[in-house]
């Protein structure tokens, strides 16, 4: 049978459109249903780095706080926000015992304010201390080796020896830091023997 024209025409669209409708079903809409899906993965990817990265500026704020209270613990540790009398007191009793020498005096003077620069409402105020104590050259430079180490700052301002056939003395001066505030009550403070020339009842509480 001869086809006319108009028929061939037709056939021909018939055939373009099969193959047109074949290249989109087997070609064109895999790709764009792998384009969803790959979409859709990275929709899900990114909203799993934006929570990490939340979660981890969370973090990193977790360890800059940990790292000022570390700071400020410290600081506080060098000079506290109290005179904390007693523990300098055994600070430097340790001091003298870890140097070989050993304690015959230790008298305390109030806190004298050091700075009129005010730090969350305190003042540095400096702690005087005398010690006098009985050793040799090296114990006396092993305390103030020791001194300087010390985790609360210990400064050693002036140190006096004397010598005698029996024995060596040294009569040092220290100083120790904490921030007091203005008109702080420092009647507990009196209330320790050793404060203002009067010695400690008993110099060395481990013997």
């Amino acid at each position: 049978m001869t086809l006319s024209k108009r028929e061939k025409i037709l056939v021909t669209l018939l055939v373009v459109v099969g193959v047109f409708g074949l290249y989109i079903n087997y070609l064109i809409l895999p790709i764009y249903n792998q384009f969803k899906a790959d979409r859709e993965i990275l929709n899900a990817r990114q909203t799993e780095l934006a929570e990490l990265e939340d979660l981890n500026s969370g973090n990193k704020l977790k360890v800059a706080e940990a790292k000022v209270e570390e700071l400020v613990s410290q600081m506080d540790a060098k000079m506290p926000s109290d005179a904390r009398l007693a523990s300098l007191y055994l600070d430097i009793l340790g001091l003298v015992n870890q140097s070989g020498a050993t304690l015959e005096q230790i008298d305390f003077n109030l806190p004298v304010k050091e700075s009129e620069t005010a730090f969350k409402d305190s003042y540095l105020n400096g702690i005087e201390v005398k010690a006098i104590v009985n050793g040799s050259y090296e114990n006396f430079d092993k305390f103030v080796e020791l001194s300087y180490e010390n985790t609360r700052k210990l400064n050693v301002d002036w140190m006096l020896i004397e010598s005698n056939t029996d024995s060596m003395t040294a009569t040092i001066d220290l100083k120790a830091y904490a921030f007091l505030k203005d008109g702080q009550d420092l009647t507990a403070y009196d209330e320790y023997d050793f404060v203002e020339n009067k010695t400690f009842g008993k110099v060395n509480p481990y013997r």
